[in-house]
């Protein structure tokens, strides 16, 4: 359902039906069975509704609207990024979950996903929208430099998981919200990032969240 995102471009204002669809269809036409066992979060086998994917669908359609108004629209690739980072990094903890119960192994599993879910979604978009115009610095905006893309993709994976950690696992609607607008903060900043700086930065997160959780100072998504 969160790769619906990448069509947002070319459906415009149209954008938010998809969503909306699938939120309809999930409510009313799935209460049990392999589709439910699939989707259902924690709490929604006792409800026999798909509260939490319902919820995540209608947060969509409230991004893919705002991406189509004509005033300070939200950018696709926010509105790609957040959808992906938090649908595929919950794929990437189911994966990783069936064969540990680590939690920095499933953490690590959702930023991961999260993270080439938000690339994929964003190379979708640009694909419509007009491309990658440079490998370096940004010359046509942050979200259209191959760093760039990787840079939001990051920046999605890692507020999600930080989100999702403050929140119950069943709020995804939450979190994609809070990641769209994070993203949409640093595309508006406009940073001029390189391959090295992002290689910098990710680096410098990685030691300093081990010293973190090595003291005890921070769990394992903080």
């Amino acid at each position: 359902m969160a790769a619906l995102a990448v069509l947002a471009p070319a459906l415009g204002d149209a954008a938010p039906v998809p969503f909306l669809a699938v939120a309809g269809l999930a409510f009313f036409g799935v209460r049990d069975g392999e589709w439910f066992e699939t989707l259902a979060l924690p709490g929604d086998r006792d409800e026999e509704r798909l509260y939490g994917f319902v919820a995540f669908s209608l947060a969509a359609a409230g991004l893919a609207l705002f991406a189509s108004l004509p005033r300070a629209p939200l950018p696709y690739a926010a509105l790609a990024a957040a959808t992906l980072s938090v649908g595929f990094g919950r794929l990437g903890r189911e994966l990783v979950g069936s064969r540990s119960t680590d939690e920095f192994v499933l953490v690590a599993g959702y930023v991961a996903g999260g993270t080439l879910g938000a690339v994929a979604g964003q190379g979708a978009v640009l694909a419509q929208t007009g491309g990658l115009v440079s490998v370096g610095a940004a010359t046509g905006g942050v979200t259209a430099t191959l760093p760039g893309v990787g840079f939001l993709a990051a920046v999605a994976a890692l507020t999600a998981a930080l989100v999702r950690s403050l929140v119950f696992s069943r709020d995804a609607h939450i979190t994609v919200i809070l990641v769209a607008f994070a993203v949409w903060g640093f595309i508006a900043l406009d940073p001029g990032v390189t391959v090295a700086l992002v290689a910098f930065g990710l680096g410098v997160t990685v030691a300093l969240g081990y010293v973190s959780v090595a003291l005890g100072t921070a769990s394992v998504s903080g």
